[in-house]
């Protein structure tokens, strides 16, 4: 970066000869000294191990060249500077007392003849000048060795560095580093890694206590521990990124909404200002004008803007007495200050924690919005949580505890390391409630079931459609964190698309799972599982033959990954009913909005049920038939206005008892949401 994004400014040296003059003009175009900078730096917390590193290496005889390996935001800079500072106070050996770190600029690995050639010049003058006592400090050192770089400055720091006179620090990530560095054996071979990692959420909170002070002399304000650790938590839990830089925004995103609290007016000061600007536009429309109309219409604006005046003259009086005592007192961040700017800002979910204000989140501060993990969900609603989730999906109490079962692992944090909060193969019939249940998984977990991602895997059935498949799931959870990612009909995938997934669940890609929920579903083996409902032979028998037909299908090293294969029954004709009981409550409650109560009889149902029955596709024709039939009769009703608000709809069977009947009732209206009711 370059030192203008950094923030931070070159204090150049005075040299004698023109060729230093030429090197040091270059070094504060291109970067700059981080040794003099670190003058002004506090301590840095949390990395000496990575200090010890750098320090141990950079102290060798051959093979002195740390390149830092860490994810965005993880403090690999910081580190750099943290060195600096112990060079600055001599905490080195001798043989680094004294070096100058100079910092080059990632701007200066652009393409472009004019940039190649200085910075070639560059290099070769600080190589001449080095001696032993010049260390390079270069981020995002990848970049020379991808597009935007060039293969003459790569192969001359190479060489440079073979020579041993220049020592280099790089910065790059863990995906860059396998996709550029790695490859290049000979760039490799130059440098020894120094993996970063993420720093603890109990170390993020010690960074934040370290920067304190620099927080509150920016923001004028005061800083309390408890919105530190809470900032730490929350980010750690709610934020996508890397610690310690997400915990980092958040704190100063909450120092600037306190801040400007003070400089905000009472939402009433407002709208009569704004009330006030609208009238004396009218005003000054209206003085001009001489018809009777616009002359009546002047005096009634006139009068109401006394009126505005008179109510807005004691309320500013008030607002800039209060603005003076704040301005005056010392301005505090507290922990619920946090949780309040992220809910001004980004949204509202469950509470986070037993201090904080309830209703709301921590979400990510200029960018995707993510949502709740398991934590949010309380505890007495874990212990019910299978309960829930059979109020929507019928007839599957196996797969709904095998859900919950997964949702009480991550709640209690026993789920496993960086690995998803859940991982299950649905397995049966069209219809049977596979996708359901993940919807309704979704809303328990993220109070809403558009949190739920479905991939259609009929799209990636050739090998070329790999990187495609890992693309998109990646960039989608990337994207949702918090989420549930169904994999609908993965029978239809080519082979390929699981060994990506496989190795990517292992250790072969930088996005992290651990909050998402993978949930595959199959319609493979169905046939046994319809034979056995239809000819009322055992059902276990064919759920067995179902599983052998699963393994002969997918891989032993992929099946094994998941934490329960759950095998789907197919619905019988009774619970099918219960079935289109629960889409009639969702008419219901759609039809409530109108302010319409909707009465569905029992009798209803033995025409409904049997005009949609399909034993092949499940419970799919019985919402597809309601939509069409109830449904569209019911807006048509409401079209012709033969319903209201003050209507009750009664459904019921008519006499010959082979279709719908309806009867229409004036009343119920203001109470229609309270009176919804399937007999």
């Amino acid at each position: 970066m370059t030192s203008h994004e950094n923030g931070w400014e070159h204090q150049g040296k005075s040299t004698n000869s023109n060729c230093e003059d030429t090197i040091f003009h270059s070094i504060d175009t291109y970067g700059y000294d981080i040794v003099e900078y670190a003058r002004n730096l506090g301590p840095l917390v949390g990395r000496d191990d990575e200090i010890t590193s750098l320090i141990t290496i950079l102290a060798k005889l051959t093979k002195n060249n740390p390149l830092l390996v860490g994810e965005d935001g993880v403090g690999k800079t910081a580190i750099v500077k943290g060195l600096a500072k112990r060079i600055e106070n001599g905490d080195v050996p001798s043989s680094l007392n004294g070096v100058r770190l100079i910092a080059l600029a990632t701007r200066a690995f652009l393409p472009g003849d004019e940039y190649k050639e200085e910075l070639k010049f560059i290099l070769k003058k600080l190589d001449e000048a080095a001696d032993g006592r010049l260390i390079l400090f270069i981020d995002d050192i990848h970049l020379i060795l991808g597009a935007c770089g060039s293969m003459d400055v790569a192969n001359l720091l190479k060489l440079l560095l073979d020579r041993g006179q220049l020592r280099c620090i790089g910065a790059t990530t863990p995906e860059q580093f396998r996709k550029y560095v790695k490859e290049d054996a000979t760039f490799n071979g130059c440098f020894q890694q120094v993996f970063v990692a993420e720093p603890s959420v109990d170390d993020t909170i010690n960074i934040l206590r370290a920067l304190k002070e620099s927080y509150e002399a920016h923001h004028a304000i005061q800083i309390l521990d408890s919105a530190l650790v809470a900032a730490a938590e929350i980010s750690s839990l709610y934020v996508t990124g890397f610690q310690p830089d997400k915990a980092m925004t958040v704190v100063d995103q909450a120092c600037t909404e306190v801040r400007l609290q003070l400089l905000r007016k009472p939402k009433e000061i407002y709208d009569l200002e704004r009330k006030k600007t609208h009238l004396m536009i009218e005003f000054c429309a209206l003085e001009m004008e001489k018809d009777k109309k616009s002359k009546l219409r002047f005096v009634e604006v006139q009068k109401e803007l006394c009126d505005v005046r008179d109510k807005l003259e004691p309320l500013m009086i008030k607002y800039k007495k209060e603005k003076e005592k704040q301005e005056e007192a010392l301005v505090v961040l507290q922990e619920a200050d946090v949780a309040r700017t992220a809910n001004v800002k980004l949204g509202v979910v469950q509470g986070v924690g037993p201090a904080m204000h309830e209703n709301m989140m921590l979400m990510q501060t200029l960018g995707p919005v993510t949502r709740p993990t398991l934590r949010s969900c309380d505890q007495k609603g874990l212990i019910v949580l299978a309960k829930r989730l059979q109020e929507r999906v019928v007839g599957q109490d196996e797969a709904v505890n095998v859900v919950a079962d997964a949702m009480l692992r991550s709640r209690a944090v026993l789920g496993k390391a960086n690995k998803p909060a859940g991982l299950l193969f649905f397995v049966g019939p069209s219809g049977v409630g596979k996708t359901e249940i993940a919807r309704a998984f979704s809303e328990q977990l993220f109070a809403d079931e558009k949190f739920m991602i479905k991939i259609n895997m009929c799209l990636y059935t050739e090998e070329e459609s790999v990187p495609c498949y890992v693309g998109q799931l990646t960039e989608t959870v990337k994207k949702e964190p918090y989420s549930v990612v169904v994999f609908d009909k993965v029978e239809k995938a080519h082979p390929s698309v699981f060994h990506a997934l496989h190795h990517m669940l292992d250790d072969g890609c930088s996005v992290d799972f651990t909050h998402t929920v993978l949930i595959m579903t199959s319609n493979i083996g169905e046939n046994h599982l319809l034979r056995a409902l239809s000819e009322n032979t055992s059902m276990e028998d064919a759920r067995l033959e179902v599983m052998e037909e699963v393994r002969r299908h997918f891989k032993p090293d992929l099946l094994k990954r998941f934490d329960a294969i759950v095998v789907f029954n197919p619905l019988s004709y009774d619970l099918l009913r219960k079935v289109a009981r629960l889409v009639l409550k969702d008419i219901a409650i759609r039809l409530a909005k109108k302010g319409v109560t909707l009465q569905v009889m029992e009798a209803a149902l033995h025409v409904i049920v049997p005009e949609s029955y399909d034993l092949v596709y499940g419970a799919e024709p019985i919402k597809i038939w309601l939509e069409n039939n109830l449904v569209t009769r019911l807006s048509n009703m409401l079209i012709t206005n033969e319903i209201d608000k003050n209507s009750t709809v009664y459904v019921d069977a008519d006499s010959n008892g082979k279709d719908l009947s309806y009867r229409v009732v004036m009343e119920g209206g203001k109470n229609a949401a309270k009176k919804l009711k399937i007999r």
